[in-house]
């Protein structure tokens, strides 16, 4: 395997059980939460820094809990959780009776990730079932901080706190790495290659949080930057950076994300028409477009806007047969599995009705949904009567036909990023992935509009050719510092710095260009309206290039 392969396995971003390396700090939170849960505490927090491992510690709380406790896991913002355990205490109890009082014979926990983004009425809302169960649910809040009083008041009082802060040891580190290193397969070499030197630089520069350090490990090895340890050798990376800062995110990977959504007008068009689409009764609403034009990341923004009466349920991989599906479907939505899952998804949708919601499935890339799964979904959507919706996508590349769903209404999506939109994507993404100022450099005006032309306006190629100038960036930092050059000739220019594809990069952008580029990203949060932006746009570079 390749030490980018290994470095996608060992270090990947993600809270797998499978990947938990021990460690006496996690295992005594775990302790902690189980003994409080064992003894009747209804709300137990862990809290801790971004990073520390909170995620993880849910996900093993299945393996240390008695078999007389039931953990669902639930997607924040799939369902309002106050609905979605109302759903699951009524399947636990037979259709159309109460839920019995008194001691149940198990127990429902229900780990709720990043708790600090509840709202009120659903904090309160969760409190309330609290109490009504009495005994038979209970929470365990992952939260970075102290709750609020607004948050505890809501969830009906104190919890009961475990506290994740202490960072890994350098030892601690050496294991991890190591254990993490032969799960993904990596060669003798290349765990030879992370040794025990590496092992502490790792630790002093991610100040012992894991998360930093699964990134900056994932760094390390997507750059190949391993050179065998001498005497005076140190790890190339920032020198920079100290142990409690985060190392940057990527700006432009390939993963769809609704937080770094840029706002543009043909974009905020679609996403209303499929709003108007659903209000007025469509089962079916199918976005078709080139690969790359956004698809997914509008889906995903689609996730975070459609708010009550709509209840999205994401499955953002379709290839799928159809219990597959359907079981999906029941845990994103946090419901018990079902001996028949198209059945309990319709029946789900008809109790949403009940209480005046309106089930969603959003599916990411519905062209390579199996035949018996579209008849089956299309039969579900027609089942359940119009109290079941369905929006997915389609690439026009796709080899297979749209898929055949009942009535669906297609909407196209081939609007490509303008200059001015280009600029303010590039922009905001450096922005909101906290960018380092030696990658945003390398991103002035010149840059981006020969981005902008090679990419076409598509934001997938966009995000490829703009990482790589990112890779270059940071991969100057990581080399090291070279010998200073010989002073200049008398009236000689500097020579201009160049792209990875040879282009020249004339200058860096004055302070009023900058400011310029980051109007739309900071208008768009006040509430500006998006017409006013795009004026805005057109009218900046009027004023944002140098006078001769």
């Amino acid at each position: 395997m390749t030490d980018r392969g290994v470095a996608g396995s060992a270090f990947a971003p993600v809270p797998e059980r499978a990947a938990y390396v021990p460690r006496p700090t996690t295992e005594a939170a775990l302790r902690e939460i189980a003994s409080a849960l064992e003894s009747g505490t209804r709300r137990v927090a862990i809290r801790g820094p971004a990073g520390m491992g909170k995620s993880l510690v849910l996900r093993l709380l299945e393996g240390r809990l008695p078999a007389t406790f039931d953990v669902l896991h639930v997607t924040p913002g799939v369902l309002p959780l106050a609905d979605l355990l109302a759903f699951a205490l009524g399947v636990r109890a037979p259709r159309g009776e109460a839920l019995p009082s008194g001691p149940r014979e198990r127990i429902l926990v229900l780990p709720i990730d990043d708790a600090e983004e509840l709202t009120i009425p659903v904090a309160r809302g969760l409190g309330g079932l609290v109490r009504k169960a009495e005994g038979a649910l209970r929470l365990v809040l992952a939260v970075r901080g102290e709750p609020t009083e607004s948050l505890l008041a809501a969830l009906g009082g104190s919890v009961a706190e475990v506290v994740l802060d202490q960072p890994m040891t350098e030892p601690e580190v050496a294991l991890y790495l190591a254990v993490r290193l032969h799960r993904a397969g990596a060669s003798e070499e290349l765990r030879r290659r992370l040794g025990s030197e590496h092992a502490a630089r790792l630790h002093g520069l991610a100040g012992g949080n894991p998360g930093r350090l699964n990134r900056l490990a994932s760094e390390l090895l997507h750059g190949h930057a391993l050179a065998e340890p001498s005497g005076t050798e140190t790890l190339p990376l920032p020198a920079v950076r100290t142990p409690g800062s985060p190392f940057p995110r990527d700006p432009f990977g390939p993963v769809a994300n609704a937080a770094a959504y840029q706002p543009r007008t043909s974009c905020e068009a679609i996403l209303g028409r499929i709003e108007r689409e659903l209000l007025v009764g469509r089962r079916a609403v199918v976005l078709s477009g080139p690969t790359g034009i956004g698809k997914s990341t509008l889906l995903r923004v689609l996730e975070t806007r459609l708010r009550e009466p709509y209840q999205v349920v994401a499955v953002p991989y379709a290839r799928l047969d159809p219990r597959e599906f359907f079981d999906l479907v029941l845990h994103q939505m946090g419901a018990p599995p079902a001996p028949d899952a198209e059945r309990e998804v319709v029946a789900l949708a008809d109790r949403l009705s009940g209480v005046g919601g309106l089930l969603v499935i959003a599916v990411d890339d519905a062209n390579v949904l199996p035949t018996d799964t579209i008849e089956c979904l299309s039969r579900a959507l027609v089942a359940a009567g119009g109290r079941l919706r369905l929006v997915g996508t389609i690439d026009d590349e796709a080899s297979v036909a749209q898929p055949a769903l009942p009535e669906p209404v297609a909407i196209r999506m081939t609007e490509p990023l303008t200059p001015a939109e280009a600029e303010a994507y590039v922009v905001g993404r450096l922005l909101h992935f906290e960018a380092p100022s030696a990658v945003r450099r390398r991103f002035d005006r010149h840059t981006i509009e020969t981005l902008q032309r090679a990419s076409n306006g598509l934001p997938g190629e966009l995000n490829r050719l703009a990482g790589a100038i990112e890779r270059e960036a940071l991969g100057a930092a990581l080399a090291p510092v070279p010998a200073p050059p010989p002073p200049a000739a008398a009236g000689a220019k500097p020579a201009p710095l160049r792209s990875p594809r040879g282009a020249a990069l004339t200058r860096e952008p004055s302070f009023l260009e900058t400011a310029l580029a980051l109007l739309p990203h900071v208008g768009l949060g006040l509430g500006i309206p998006l017409a006013l932006l795009a004026l805005w746009l057109w009218l900046a570079p009027l004023f944002s290039h140098p006078r001769p």
